[in-house]
């Protein structure tokens, strides 16, 4: 017992100074748990409404990559990335549950953005500023979109990208820290990190030299460490970039990234971007903020130009310019606060009003990504055992196959690919003979398989062609065939004609 009362007297003494604290700004730290309750709370929707598929496009990829992530050397090789991957070894190594790491651990990745963000925006422009900054990300139908779409690295990496700025302002060799933790993880946002910090570098190099030398020492030994280790990753980023600025990369329809597009973000999200906008502009002539105002500036033009990876950079140019809309609704509010005290009441309950009423909006509006019937299909797909293989002829339902149908998927990009995407478009829009040629002549491959066509496609009947089809489920509008290789071999599509 005596081992114990140092640390008892220590956690007594920081409650007792919490508490203090608690008690001496009232207002300001009840409003900050509600907005932080409220934030946990919109962030659990999906998967508390409705599991794994409350989320979005991406979630049976990481899950799928997540449990065959048993290697460390695969770390390096992964299509998700270094410290994701990484993280994913650890739970195998340690045989932990994945689930925790796939949904309670995305969830509170998601949640934790708002910490950074908060002291970022307070570091600038004091707490009202960040609390409004929190309640802002809180909200915002962009992040709370991208929290739902399932983008993993993304809110990982948007809490090293935030802590990265501030330790930087800070000057503190922790910016190092959450530099290369960055750098690991999502390499469209450590090139904001590394544009917005390096152009300030630059501007102050002599005043912050022996900072900015360490720095550059740090980022180029592990650099030249990823290039050692994923090295296709650094050439592909560098390719996408050195094309888009250059004009030599040619169209590559995800060049843009997988995210709503800029007019819908406009008009989802207008009054967020004026507000911050209108504090950007406002607190331009302000040096503190110098590295993070450099960064809003790339990404606008990034943005707004459409040069490269547009879509996915919304999510962090509005992310970024939260702490301006903080400065400018935190500067009105003191103002009015001087003149007319009572206005304090007024703004807390629009504050409280405003968060409630879209916690009820965000819940209405939180959909599943596929419906009951889809999930069922997949279900019995997974049950199946006569086949290892299953093939999505949507690209919507690739990745749900891939992580929840526990068989091999056969599709375009990072599947199993069985046509190029001249058979593919023959596939579409071919007659049902062309697609039970094409289906059989996989077959004949791969031997038996299932394709599943989803609500959100076009209804085949390529059963009535070819007796070696059959469609064994079909419930509102979601189809399984199982597909059966054939005894003779077939040179084209007459010839599942002359077989009927």
């Amino acid at each position: 017992m005596v081992y114990f009362r140092p640390y008892y007297f220590i956690s007594m003494k920081i409650a007792d100074s919490l508490k203090r604290e608690f008690l001496r700004d009232k207002w300001f730290y009840g409003l900050m748990i509600f907005t932080v309750i409220i934030l946990i709370v919109i962030r659990s929707f999906p998967y508390v409404l409705h599991g794994p598929f409350g989320f979005g496009y991406d979630t049976g990829i990481y899950k799928k990559t997540f449990e065959d992530m048993k290697s460390f050397l695969g770390v390096f090789d992964s299509q998700i990335y270094i410290f994701p991957a990484f993280l994913a070894y650890l739970f195998n190594l340690f045989h932990l549950p994945l689930g925790i790491l796939l949904y309670p651990a995305y969830i509170l990745f998601s949640v934790l953005v708002a910490w950074p963000l908060y002291f970022l925006t307070k570091e600038f422009f004091g707490k009202i500023a960040g609390l409004i900054a929190v309640a802002i990300f809180t909200i915002s139908y962009v992040q709370v979109f991208a929290s739902e779409f399932y983008f993993f690295k993304e809110m990982l990496g948007a809490v090293f990208l935030l802590f990265g700025f501030l330790y930087y302002v800070k000057r503190s060799t922790w910016f190092y820290l959450f530099a290369v933790l960055l750098l690991v993880t999502q390499l469209p946002q450590f090139l904001i990190l590394a544009v917005g910090t390096g152009i300030s570098a630059i501007y102050n190099f002599k005043k912050d030299l022996s900072f900015n030398l360490k720095g550059i020492f740090i980022i180029v030994l592990y650099s030249l460490f990823l290039f050692t280790f994923a090295s296709q990753q650094l050439i592909n980023a560098f390719g996408v970039v050195y094309g888009a600025l250059t004009g030599t990369g040619g169209f590559d329809p995800h060049q843009s990234g997988s995210f709503i597009p800029l007019a819908e973000f406009l008009r989802r999200e207008w009054l967020f971007f004026i507000l911050g906008l209108g504090g950007f502009v406002a607190n331009l002539r302000e040096n503190k903020s110098f590295s993070l105002q450099v960064a809003n500036i790339f990404l606008i033009v990034v943005v707004f130009f459409e040069l490269f990876f547009e879509r996915r950079f919304i999510i962090s140019m509005s992310l970024l310019l939260m702490p301006y809309a903080g400065y400018l609704l935190a500067a009105a509010y003191e103002r009015l606060v001087k003149r007319h005290f009572a206005f304090k009441y007024v703004a807390v309950s629009v504050f409280v009003l405003g968060i409630l009423g879209s916690t009820v909006y965000h819940y209405l509006t939180t959909y599943p990504a596929i419906n009951s019937q889809e999930k069922w299909a997949i279900e019995l797909i997974a049950a199946k055992d006569d086949s290892n293989y299953v093939m999505a002829t949507s690209s919507y339902y690739a990745p749900w196959l891939y992580g929840f149908s526990g068989k091999i998927t056969l599709a375009p990009g990072i599947f199993v690919g069985v046509w190029t995407s001249d058979t593919w478009v023959k596939y579409m829009e071919g007659s049902n003979v062309d697609r039970a040629f094409l289906l059989i002549k996989i077959a004949n491959e791969y031997g038996k398989f299932y394709v599943m066509e989803g609500t959100r496609q076009v209804y085949t009947r390529v059963d009535k062609v070819s007796p070696l089809i059959k469609r064994i489920y079909d419930v509102n509008g979601v189809r399984i065939y199982e597909v059966s290789p054939s005894s003779a071999s077939y040179d084209s599509s007459s010839a599942v004609e002359e077989s009927l």
